[in-house]
C-alpha cells in the first residue's frame, strides 16, 4: 500500500500536467480561420492603427473566450441594451448573448468594450494573441 505522501505527489503531478496540457491546448488553439477586418480612419497615424487592431483582437479573443457568457456585468449590460433597444425582455442568457453578438454590441457599447479589452489586458498575453491573429487580420481606410 501506497504512503499518503506518494499518493499526494502522484496527485500534484497529476494535476499540474492536465493544467499545462489544457493551457497549451487552449493558448495555442488557432483562431477562427475567417479574417479579421479593423477599419480605420484613412487619416489615422501608425499608432492609431495599431491600437485599433490590438483592440480589435482583444475583443474578438474574449468572444472566443466566452467571457461573454461568464461576466455578470456583461451579461447584465447586454440585458439592459437590448431592453432599451426593442423593450423585450428575454429569459434566455443565450439568446441574448447570440443577438448582441450579431448586432455588434460588443465592439459598440462603450462601456461593454472597455471593460472588456480591460481584462484581455489583464491576462497579460497581448503580443502572444498580436502575433496569433497577424496572419488573418486585414485593416480597411475609410473616410470618417
Amino acid at each position: 500500500m501506497k504512503s499518503r505522501a506518494r499518493r499526494f505527489v502522484e496527485m500534484v503531478v497529476l494535476g499540474s500536467l492536465l493544467f499545462a496540457a489544457e493551457r497549451a491546448i487552449t493558448s495555442e488553439a488557432a483562431p477562427d480561420a475567417l479574417p479579421l477586418t479593423v477599419v480605420v480612419p484613412a487619416d489615422a497615424t501608425p499608432a492609431e492603427r495599431e491600437r485599433r487592431v490590438e483592440d480589435a483582437v482583444l475583443l474578438a479573443e474574449a468572444v472566443r473566450r466566452d467571457l461573454l457568457r461568464h461576466d455578470p456585468f456583461v451579461q447584465h449590460r447586454i440585458a439592459a441594451n437590448l431592453a432599451a433597444l426593442d423593450g423585450a425582455h428575454e429569459d434566455d442568457p443565450e439568446a441574448l448573448l447570440a443577438r448582441a453578438v450579431a448586432l455588434g454590441m460588443v465592439a459598440r457599447d462603450p462601456l461593454l468594450r472597455a471593460h472588456l479589452l480591460r481584462r484581455m489586458r489583464a491576462r497579460g498575453d497581448v503580443s502572444t494573441l498580436l502575433a496569433r491573429y497577424a496572419p488573418s487580420v486585414r485593416t480597411r481606410a475609410e473616410d470618417w
